[in-house]
């Protein structure tokens, strides 16, 4: 009869620790902590498609079957027509541990034998670090050369529509000046003739931040400008020739931070003189 006295209290410790797990369930997120990394890409095409509904496939391939990966290894980019020359995806993928995940990035070829595919080979590096009782998570990818860039782009070239015409080459290019910060992957640039817009590019890594267009005939009063110049930069326009240079320099007053002294030495001036003025009248009086 002792015995069983002795132990009831651990029995009821037990059955009390039972009931609170059915009542508390612990979810699969409390359990273990994820991070989310994301992969970034972006498809582009020069040249004329005869298929304006042509589909492009962009594959994540680990290099250790063991990495995690998202839900679909590949993704297909669609809806593009004449008027949009790029469109970008991602692919989103979980990590549960601390460790060093490496994938490679590329385009499947299209079915239009005309065109030249892309088939550059990216390299992707995802870095999961403990931090701060979570993980934190880098993402570095580099193209064929070795060069980080912000996400894996793929050019498709078609053919012209009609051959290049005898004639002009106008070419831009776009130069960004200032401390190195991190500028935006793409810029929109348009040909204007005598005012009237021509055509319009976008410039990025993709297609090293040049464009070159033929153009026919020789009436034509050719000009290039940037279209929605990036907040806290200045554009500046420079031509040798055909070729025009569109420099972006970082603005040195970005948030008004350091423009404020201005109203103020204004002011203080402006008190200076009138206290130079009141203190003459009252020595001449």
């Amino acid at each position: 009869m002792k015995a069983i006295l002795c132990k009831a209290p651990a029995m009821l410790l037990v059955l009390l620790m039972l009931l609170a797990s059915l009542a508390f369930p612990v979810s699969a997120a409390e359990e273990t902590a994820l991070v989310e990394a994301s992969i970034p890409f972006r498809v582009a095409y020069s040249g004329s498609r005869t298929d304006l509904g042509e589909q492009y496939t962009v594959t994540l391939k680990p290099d250790d079957a063991g990495f995690s990966m998202p839900a679909s290894a590949s993704m297909t980019i669609s809806g593009l027509d004449a008027d949009v020359p790029g469109n970008s995806g991602a692919f989103r993928i979980q990590y549960a541990a601390p460790g060093v995940y490496t994938y490679t990035l590329t385009q499947a070829r299209g079915k239009d034998a005309s065109a030249v595919y892309d088939q550059r080979v990216y390299t992707v590096a995802v870095t999961v670090e403990n931090h701060g009782g979570g993980f934190r998570v880098t993402v570095a990818i580099r193209n064929p050369a070795g060069k980080k860039c912000d996400a894996a782009s793929f050019l498709n070239k078609y053919p012209q529509e009609t051959p290049p015409p005898s004639g002009e080459e106008i070419t831009v290019r776009k130069v960004w000046a200032g401390s190195g910060k991190k500028h935006p992957s793409s810029v929109t640039v348009q040909l204007t003739d005598n005012g009237r817009v021509a055509e319009t590019v976008t410039l990025g890594d993709w297609n090293n931040w040049t464009h070159t267009w033929k153009k026919s005939g020789s009436s034509h009063s050719w000009e290039v400008r940037e279209v929605n110049i990036p907040k806290g930069y200045t554009a500046s326009y420079s031509r040798s020739g055909q070729t025009f240079t569109i420099r972006n320099t970082e603005s040195l007053v970005e948030t008004g931070q350091l423009n404020w002294p201005v109203p103020v030495l204004a002011a203080a001036g402006v008190l200076c003189v009138a206290v130079g003025v009141i203190l003459a009248k009252k020595k001449d009086s």
